[in-house]
């Protein structure tokens, strides 16, 4: 059996280029780490790869290495020694490749499987939360936003401050009107802003309520349910108990009535 050359290792003929070599390197690492990545033949793969290509890409290194795996010249055979040999059958060597493609798909089927799992059985009051709180989040970058464009308003009227000098009466009572406005809008925005976190606090009380409500009725119910299977089972023990007791009593006085007729008989027979 031939023995695996580097050539072999890395798919290429012996007389290719080096462009081909570190092609060919490059391709069957890239599909080494795609398909072995999680075994352990990709440490042994990646070294054979490496050592071939590093034997290989070095023309010195290629050149000893040729020679070393280069047959020997056969010596001329005469008449004399020529002899007729069967036919070799040369085993080609197939390189053994482990696909990880059902193992992936395994493995990505169990992973939605648990997260399906995990967040498609949800509650309706964690729903409800959630919608809650999308909406209290669009609120507040509403608020925001609107607190943004005050600020920039503010802003400018504070810049222009310094010119207070070279404007009109009229001006200054509107800049100071203007300025009212917006602390005006901005305590508004700040009451707003507690009412929106009160509510959403009594909202949160509300959901928690109705939440334990649900639980406590779930439990009452359990329990019920388990009272009542205690109360049938007491019963149907306290009717086969009264069954048993009834049969027992039955045979008994079948048994004390054979003996009186037993002995009757005995006594007649005797007188």
């Amino acid at each position: 059996m031939n023995q695996e050359t580097y050539y072999d290792t890395l798919r290429v003929e012996k007389t290719a280029s080096h462009e081909t070599i570190r092609a060919s390197y490059e391709k069957l690492l890239k599909t080494a780490k795609s398909q072995l990545l999680n075994s352990p033949l990709y440490a042994t793969r990646q070294k054979k790869l490496q050592d071939a290509y590093q034997v290989l890409s070095n023309p010195e290194l290629r050149q000893a290495y040729d020679r070393k795996i280069s047959p020997p010249p056969k010596p001329l055979q005469t008449a004399q020694t020529r002899k007729i040999a069967a036919p070799e059958t040369i085993p080609v060597a197939k390189e053994s490749s482990f696909s990880f493609s059902f193992s992936k798909s395994f493995i990505v089927l169990i992973a939605l499987i648990l997260v399906l799992l995990l967040f498609l059985p949800r509650s309706r009051d964690t729903t409800a939360l959630r919608m809650a709180n999308l909406q209290m989040q669009r609120a507040y970058e509403m608020q925001n936003q609107q607190y943004i464009r005050e600020l920039e308003l503010r802003t400018q009227i504070a810049d222009s401050g310094n010119f207070m000098d070279n404007l009109t009466p009229e001006q200054i009572e509107a800049a100071e009107a203007q300025r009212l406005e917006i602390e005006n809008k901005k305590m508004l925005l700040l009451e707003q802003r507690q009412r929106d976190n009160r509510r959403q606090n009594e909202y949160y009380s509300e959901v928690r309520e109705a939440r334990q409500a649900r639980q406590a009725e779930a439990s009452l119910k359990r329990k019920q349910e388990r009272e009542r299977r205690n109360d049938e089972k007491r019963k149907r023990s306290e009717e086969y108990t009264a069954q048993r007791r009834s049969r027992e009593f039955i045979r008994s006085t079948n048994r004390t009535t054979e003996l009186i007729k037993k002995n009757e008989r005995l006594k007649l027979g005797y007188d």
